[in-house]
């Protein structure tokens, strides 16, 4: 009994961790010919084509300027930001379409790009830097 009593608090401990880690925004996508990065100050995405969901989480600090470029062949996709507890809209890209633009003025808190297709979307390649 000890021990069945042992391993459900560890499983309890383990989830409890894991959700109280932050996990705010989760990519779900499939993917064909996908090249992504992503590290605390930068984040690229090339595909041939993609439908779902992708998420990028980088950590401003004084700089707080994200420059980005962006272009489509097909389809629609939307770029969302979150860097104040509120999912905000910062590009729509369609079919041919692309962006060179940046966004000023963010906190040094975590800020997630949240990519967002409807439906299937062709080759695109997005770009996002900290400076």
């Amino acid at each position: 009994m000890k021990m069945k009593s042992r391993l459900l608090l560890t499983a309890m401990f383990i989830l409890i961790s894991f959700f109280a880690n932050g996990c705010k925004y989760v990519s779900s996508f499939s993917a064909t010919v996908c090249i992504h990065s992503n590290s605390s100050d930068s984040g690229s995405l090339q595909f041939g084509s993609l439908t779902g969901t992708y998420v990028f989480k980088m950590k401003p600090d004084s700089s707080n300027t994200l420059s980005y470029t962006a272009k489509l062949g097909s389809g629609t996709l939307k770029v969302y930001y979150d860097n104040e507890d509120e999912k905000k809209e910062l590009f729509t890209l369609h079919s041919g379409e692309t962006v060179d633009s940046s966004l000023t003025s963010l906190k040094s808190e975590n800020l997630y790009l949240i990519v967002e297709t409807d439906g299937k979307c062709e080759n695109g390649d997005l770009s996002f830097t900290l400076k």
